[in-house]
């Protein structure tokens, strides 16, 4: 829903988000997806709807927990690591990488990220 309407979830979409990002139980879990009460794995996560406020679903294995009144509740843990450098650990690293942001639609222009790559930047999102 925008944010426009009555019972806008995407306030809440991203207070339960950092509420996941900052529970210890959800360290050495890969990727997270936490959207409508629901915590799922990032390399199963698929969107299946355009309008849906739960659009996004693990369809092969299901949900990793929920989260009920600012505590998650995990249910499992992912089936295997999501990379071979897991878990990652930023508290070697002296920085990190420069990333930049490319708002996007159909149609757009390919002059921002171009600009950012030309720039040296280290990924797009």
């Amino acid at each position: 829903r925008p944010s426009t309407s009555m019972s806008a979830d995407g306030p809440f979409n991203l207070y339960n988000a950092v509420v996941t990002a900052a529970d210890k139980a959800s360290a050495n879990r890969g990727v997270l997806v936490v959207m409508n009460d629901t915590v799922l794995d990032g390399r199963d996560v698929t969107k299946t709807n355009t309008t849906d406020v739960a659009t996004f679903k693990s369809v092969n294995y299901g949900p990793l927990g929920y989260i009920h009144n600012g505590k998650i509740d995990y249910q499992r843990t992912p089936a295997r690591k999501h990379t071979s450098d897991t878990p990652f650990d930023v508290s070697k690293l002296n920085e990190l990488p420069k990333v930049g942001i490319v708002y996007n639609y159909a149609n757009a222009s390919d002059l921002p990220a171009k600009a950012l790559v030309d720039a040296g930047y280290d990924g797009i999102v």
